[in-house]
């Protein structure tokens, strides 16, 4: 199996498509769905468009129609790239990412976060499969919050950052020792590269290369590096419902509810960092 196989691409639209879209179309043919937070909205945002922020999308999904088209937008195109791939795995039949957020629909040419993919799974894949892959894409997060932290970060790394880590080393953890449950017994376990071909370089969570998130890393601000977390957390916690789906085995489910339970929980607490990095700057 080639890991790469298991990540789709998220589906767009751009900015003056968008416009187009605006200009000749009636408001109940669509929702324009505004993922920032509320004091990102109140600045400016987009004629028409509803505010659910990144973090409540999942609780308030039953706020928007899943038969209409969604477009999805935030700041730069990174955050509304996950609310598509949620919003995508809960059943919604036409949604969209804005390309380069408010940023680019304002007309300004900012570089935004790698770009992030959605998760699909195999239905032949097995629940050691998804374990495993789930390893790998903790072992690329924590290699990227390890070097932005002792790199970017010169060491001052906040309270926040270090949490989060230690998470994604308990995360793994917590597959490694699901994984030796489901093994055969007889069977010697080569984990997780004897279970997925790992990918040539690291990544995390949306298939984002982790040397191509620290490039991007190096000259950002603290504003711009907790919107990549946000996202980051935001990918995980959708991964982690999507195997919850993916396996029928209520020993993984449990897991799986755990772990995107303290994605989720990563998600606010990052929000709420975010949200001062706004008022201070």
């Amino acid at each position: 199996m080639y890991f790469q196989n298991l990540f789709g691409s998220i589906p767009s639209i751009t900015p003056n498509e968008v416009t187009t879209l605006i200009e000749s179309k009636s408001t109940d043919e669509y929702t324009l769905l505004d993922v920032r937070q509320p004091m990102e909205y109140q600045q400016g945002r987009l004629p028409g468009s509803v505010l659910i922020p990144l973090g409540e999308l999942h609780a308030r999904v039953g706020e928007l129609d899943p038969h209409k088209r969604v477009v999805v937008y935030c700041r730069s195109g990174s955050r509304s790239a996950s609310a598509t791939s949620m919003l995508m795995s809960m059943d919604f039949e036409d949604v969209l990412n804005m390309e380069g957020g408010i940023i680019r629909y304002n007309g300004l040419v900012a570089s935004g976060p790698p770009e992030s993919a959605a998760a699909c799974f195999s239905p032949s894949m097995s629940a050691i499969e998804l374990v495993a892959t789930a390893w790998i894409l903790e072992d690329g997060t924590i290699q990227f919050i390890e070097t932005l932290c002792n790199r970017i970060l010169n060491k001052h790394e906040p309270a926040l950052f270090n949490r989060i880590l230690e998470a994604k080393r308990a995360h793994q953890t917590t597959l490694a020792e699901l994984a030796k449950e489901l093994k055969e017994p007889s069977e010697q376990l080569d984990f997780p590269a004897g279970v997925v071909e790992p990918p040539k370089d690291a990544v995390m969570v949306g298939c984002i290369k982790v040397d191509d998130a620290l490039r991007w890393a190096e000259d950002k601000r603290m504003k711009d590096l907790l919107e990549l977390m946000m996202t980051l957390s935001a990918n995980a916690f959708d991964f982690y419902l999507r195997l919850q789906r993916a396996t029928q085995r209520e020993q993984e489910r449990q897991v799986f509810d755990v772990l995107a339970k303290e994605e989720q929980q990563h998600l606010q607490r990052l929000t709420q960092a975010y949200e001062h990095e706004l008022a201070d700057s």
